[in-house]
């Protein structure tokens, strides 16, 4: 996991940052953040975090 990390922000002249080991909902996983960019391995893959959409009715700035 660690090294996919370093190997993806190497391919993005990058640094990953805040690292962070979780059990979710969805199994144990690592956090990155790569530049301004989270990213989640699974232990399979590593992907880029999709930010959550605020709801229809958030009219927050």
């Amino acid at each position: 996991m660690i090294r996919a990390t370093w190997d993806q922000a190497r391919a993005e002249h990058q640094r990953p940052h805040a690292i962070r080991f979780i059990n979710d909902a969805d199994g144990p996983a690592m956090v990155a953040r790569i530049g301004d960019d989270p990213w989640r391995h699974d232990g399979f893959d590593l992907d880029p975090v999709e930010p959550e959409r605020p709801a229809d009715d958030d009219f927050s700035p």
